[in-house]
């Protein structure tokens, strides 16, 4: 989730791999979990990955 500290609010999976340091089929594994949690959400038309609401709704408690 820190990947998404900078200026660009989408990034691609390749992105997210190199921030993160691990290969991108790990990376895609990852994501996609996030995905399903609601965590992030991924484009249809771009394939790239934005901050989910699933993530607002964790943090509303705090």
């Amino acid at each position: 989730m820190n990947c998404f500290e900078g200026d660009d609010p989408e990034l691609s999976i390749s992105q997210l791999a190199h921030l993160a340091g691990v290969p991108v089929s790990t990376a895609h594994r990852l994501a996609q979990a996030l995905v399903r949690g609601r965590l992030l959400e991924q484009d249809p038309f771009t394939d790239r990955y934005r901050v989910g609401h699933g993530l607002a709704t964790l943090a509303m408690p705090a």
